[in-house]
């Protein structure tokens, strides 16, 4: 019987140490990842057709940093994003410039605002694709 005590204590001692399995990228329990279409820009009326962002993974997956490419017809942006669940904030970073935005995901919609030169919050409202 003894002996079995001690079998038991070692297998729980051996266990206790075991990790949790890290294979799996942080990012992927948010719902940020995948292909966006922009709707609408809070200070700007006009339609904007074919505008999209991207957020993709980055090779660790032990943080909440990715690659992003935000295009349009007359643009094409790559960077790297870090996603503040927490804070419920995302900083892009990008040819040396860093944008810090609010964001909030509900569902297939995103919001991401920013502050602009003169203080004045923009709004744009993606949904997912």
């Amino acid at each position: 019987m003894r002996t079995l005590g001690v079998v038991v204590i070692v297998v729980s001692f051996l266990l206790s140490g075991c990790k949790k399995d890290s294979s799996k990228d942080l990012l992927l329990d948010s719902s940020l990842l995948g292909e966006w279409e922009l709707m609408s820009i809070s200070n700007d009326v006009s339609m904007h057709c074919c505008e999209f962002i991207e957020f993709s993974l980055d090779e660790n997956l032990d943080d909440f940093i990715g690659n992003y490419i935000s295009y349009g017809p007359e643009f094409n942006t790559t960077g790297i994003f870090e996603f503040f669940e927490v804070d419920g904030t995302i900083l892009f970073t990008h040819d040396g410039n860093y944008e810090l935005n609010d964001i909030i995901i509900d569902g297939n919609l995103l919001n991401l605002t920013k502050q602009d030169n003169n203080g004045e919050s923009i709004s744009r409202e993606y949904r997912k694709l």
